[in-house]
C-alpha cells in the first residue's frame, strides 16, 4: 500500500487560526440581554419612585408654609427655614442613590457589547434612545453614546428628568416650592 503525503498547509492554517487572539467581542446570549433589559426597566421605576418621594416631601413642606402665609397670614420664614433644613440633604441623597442604581445596572449590562444593546434585531434596540441622548434638550446635557455606561447615564438622566417633570404635573407649585427652600437648581426639570 502506498501512502500519499498530504500537504501540511491546511493543518498549519488551522493551528494559526486557533491560536490567533479574537478580535471581536462575543455576542451576548439572550439570557444576558434579557437580564440587562430588566435592569433598564428597573432603572426607570427606581428613579421615578426615588425622585417623586424625595421631591414631593420637600415641596409639600414648602407649600404648607406658603399656603399658611397666603390664607392665614402667618409668616412663612420660620416654616421655610425648617423646610430648608429638613430638605438640605435631599439632592445629595438622590444623587448617591442614583449612583448606586447606575452601579447595579452596569453589573448586569456593562459587559454586554454595546452593539448588542443598541441593535434592534438580535439586541435590545436602544439605538433610537442613543440617538435621542445625543440631542437632549436643556436642562439636560447631550450624551454621545459610545458605550453601555454612556447609555446607562443617558437613561438615568432621562428617567430622572421625566420623574421631576411628573412632580411638576402633580404639583404645579413644585418649582416655586423648591426655589423657596433653595433646591430649584438641584431639580431643574421640575418646571413648566
Amino acid at each position: 500500500m502506498t501512502r500519499v503525503a498530504r500537504p501540511a498547509l491546511p493543518i498549519a492554517v488551522f493551528v494559526a487560526l486557533a491560536a490567533a487572539p479574537a478580535t471581536t467581542t462575543a455576542a451576548a446570549t439572550s439570557t444576558d440581554l434579557l437580564r440587562c433589559q430588566k435592569e433598564f426597566t428597573k432603572i426607570g421605576r427606581l428613579v421615578s419612585t426615588l425622585v417623586a418621594k424625595s421631591v414631593h416631601k420637600c415641596t409639600e413642606k414648602a407649600v404648607r408654609c406658603n399656603l399658611a402665609f397666603e390664607i392665614d397670614a402667618e409668616s412663612p420664614m420660620e416654616c421655610l427655614t425648617a423646610a430648608t433644613t429638613s430638605c438640605s440633604g435631599v439632592p445629595t441623597k438622590v444623587a448617591e442613590k442614583i449612583a448606586g442604581i447606575r452601579t447595579k445596572a452596569l453589573t448586569k449590562c456593562g459587559l454586554i457589547p454595546t452593539a448588542d444593546v443598541l441593535a434592534y434585531i438580535a439586541g435590545l434596540g436602544f439605538d433610537n434612545v442613543a440617538t435621542e441622548c445625543a440631542s437632549l434638550p436643556p436642562p439636560l446635557t447631550p450624551i454621545t453614546v459610545s458605550s453601555v455606561p454612556d447609555l446607562v447615564d443617558c437613561v438615568l438622566a432621562i428617567a430622572r428628568c421625566i420623574a421631576e417633570r411628573e412632580v411638576f404635573l402633580r404639583d404645579p407649585r413644585a418649582q416655586d416650592s423648591l426655589m423657596a427652600i433653595g433646591m430649584g437648581a438641584s431639580f431643574p426639570c421640575v418646571a413648566p
